[in-house]
């Protein structure tokens, strides 16, 4: 055991760390270690090396590990990250009828669908604008650009038959135009 204020490095009493080490209480190491100061080449997670003060320093709050006390790297909760240093959440604007609940802005990366911030758009959605995730018409599977522009559709539904003519979902193949039609697997193809 060291006398007060002295550090532990390989087994003997120093006064102060090497240049490149850091102090730390040797416990946030290891809950096995004494309960006293020793000197590392790295600081633990949730901690950072102050090169002014010589001793590992704790990260701000939700920050997992971090440059200094100012700039974050890697947020501790999972949804978050890391935002010009600070950990920000997925939900950049509430709504004011129901702040808990309803997101109605998105950070970049996520995109925003019912009132959710999500990393992908769900079945039968499509993207509209930069992170806005609007639904498809109700007989599309799937959409792209408008909500009325099936790219295909539920072979399961009352409406299976795709038509590239029309970029729709109909119930059979027949169109009320002179242009002969068959399908082809659930699909409406012109001869």
């Amino acid at each position: 055991e060291c006398p007060s204020g002295d550090i532990i490095l390989g087994g003997e009493c120093v006064t102060d760390c090497p240049l490149g080490l850091y102090r730390v209480n040797g416990q946030i190491i290891s809950p096995s270690n004494p309960n006293e100061d020793i000197c590392v080449n790295t600081c633990p997670l949730g901690y950072f090396g102050n090169d002014n003060t010589q001793s590992c320093e704790l990260c701000a709050i939700n920050c997992e590990s971090c440059t200094d006390e100012n700039t974050c790297t890697v947020c501790s909760l999972s949804d978050y990250i890391p935002i010009n240093g600070e950990c920000q959440p997925p939900c950049l604007d509430y709504s004011i009828l129901n702040p808990l609940a309803d997101c109605i802005e998105c950070r970049e990366d996520l995109f925003l669908s019912d009132g959710q911030c999500i990393d992908q758009c769900p079945p039968r959605t499509f993207l509209e604008g930069l992170n806005h995730c609007s639904n498809c018409h109700t007989s599309c599977l799937t959409c792209d650009g408008d909500s009325d522009t099936c790219t295909s559709c539920d072979i399961q539904s009352n409406t299976p038959y795709f038509s590239s003519v029309t970029d729709s979902c109909l119930s059979n193949c027949t169109l009320s135009s002179s242009t002969d039609i068959f399908m082809n697997d659930f699909s409406c193809v012109p001869s």
